[in-house]
């Protein structure tokens, strides 16, 4: 069993639009296998788990909340001074 995670502080819209830079667009004809594949992987080894340190913005005992754009290091509360640049 795993914690689930809840997106705060941005838009669908905004999330589309960082799916559509990573290449991935709702219509594609393979954007299931994409979306899996993106969502497992991401573009690099540590990917996800940097951007879950970084967004981190406060837990209940039944979730966590993440606030953030996963491209976007401005958009992350706990993003390093070098990343935001």
């Amino acid at each position: 069993m795993t914690t689930p995670y809840i997106l705060t502080g941005h838009s669908k819209q905004e999330w589309i639009r960082f799916f559509e830079r990573n290449s991935i667009d709702r219509k594609d004809s393979d954007l299931k296998t994409k979306l899996e594949f993106f969502s497992k992987h991401g573009p690099s080894v540590n990917y996800w788990n940097e951007f879950i340190v970084e967004a981190y913005a406060g837990h209940r005992r039944d979730v966590i909340f993440l606030r953030g754009i996963p491209d976007r290091a401005h958009t992350r509360p706990h993003a390093s001074a070098k990343r935001q640049k």
